[in-house]
């Protein structure tokens, strides 16, 4: 059983961070919680026949703080290998187009396997790009906080989650809308263009404008990190 103690963050893992920092009223409560723990375990009516509910290795998470989920690990087993064998048959859909549409023609297939292959080497690129970009971006904010004296400033201001959590996700839930939209754009214009079956113009490119909007977000994101 871990209890952990949430008052007086900042000198969790510190020299200063010693017994003498604990309340009293910490402890009389952490006792109380383990006292109603264990006489809810004691008349718990899974211990006439735990065997009834023996499953294992159990996973379990909480949604929100509002309830938890729960279930065996061999149920979680089945989730990941239906997700991989659901993974790889969008693969195989995307390279060999299962159903084939038959008013294609066989030089436009080998066409749309290139892209197929094109668009893959493009998504792994992206996805190790964002890695290294993302991780970057997480130490020069942790190195602006630490050198500007605003380090674990969010013990003392809570709104300070906002800005540090909710601001970020709220930015790159935008962006990723607009980049599925673009897509969607896109997708849309290759298929006019499949149906006039590669004449000599080409597809025509979509060009998309910087996003004036998300840098401004960055930028004024950037401000209420170092005020």
């Amino acid at each position: 059983m871990d209890l952990a103690y949430i008052a007086n963050g900042y000198v969790y893992h510190t020299n200063y961070d010693t017994p003498a920092a604990v309340t009293p009223g910490s402890i009389q409560r952490a006792g109380d919680n383990i006292l109603a723990l264990v006489k809810s375990i004691v008349n718990s009516p899974f211990l006439a026949d735990p065997g009834e509910y023996h499953h294992g290795s159990m996973v379990f998470f909480n949604f929100l703080g509002i309830f938890v989920v729960h279930y065996p690990e061999r149920i979680g087993l089945v989730i990941n290998l239906t997700s991989a064998f659901v993974a790889v048959l969008c693969l195989m859909k995307k390279f060999l187009h299962f159903p084939a549409k038959r008013t294609i023609f066989e030089e436009g297939k080998v066409l749309r396997l290139s892209s197929g292959v094109g668009d893959l080497i493009i998504s792994l690129f992206i996805l190790l790009l964002s890695w290294i970009v993302g991780t970057s971006f997480s130490v020069a904010v942790g190195v602006l906080l630490t050198y500007s004296g605003h380090s674990l400033t969010w013990y003392c201001q809570s709104w300070h989650y906002t800005q540090h959590h909710l601001y970020w996700a709220l930015v790159w839930f935008i962006f990723s809308l607009r980049s599925l939209l673009w897509q969607r754009k896109k997708g849309k214009s290759c298929v006019r263009e499949e149906r006039r079956q590669h004449s000599s113009q080409g597809r025509a490119g979509t060009q998309t404008p910087p996003d004036v909007f998300i840098s401004v977000l960055c930028a004024f994101g950037v401000v209420l990190l170092t005020s």
